[in-house]
């Protein structure tokens, strides 16, 4: 699981989502302008932000299907509205 959140981390570094002054990809991790207008998106198909979408995913069901699911969601709602 912890190289999974690694390699997850280091593309959100290398996509400029994130930005990582650690050694390692989750060490002092910030999140870039670009990041925050990800998760301040609303992708069609869901009538909340990205970063709600993920707070309540995270703390109403905190298991990691449910995180993959929303992610998986997300990824296909951003892949469609950019590709329309």
């Amino acid at each position: 699981m912890a190289e999974q959140i690694a390699n997850t981390l280091g593309w959100l570094n290398h996509q400029g989502y994130t930005f990582a002054s650690g050694g390692h990809p989750a060490e002092r991790v910030t999140l870039t302008e670009k990041g925050l207008a990800a998760l301040n998106a609303v992708p069609q198909g869901l009538s909340v932000t990205v970063g709600s979408s993920v707070v309540n995913a995270t703390t109403a069901a905190p298991n990691w299907s449910s995180v993959g699911d929303l992610v998986g969601g997300v990824i296909g709602g951003f892949t469609k509205s950019i590709g329309s």
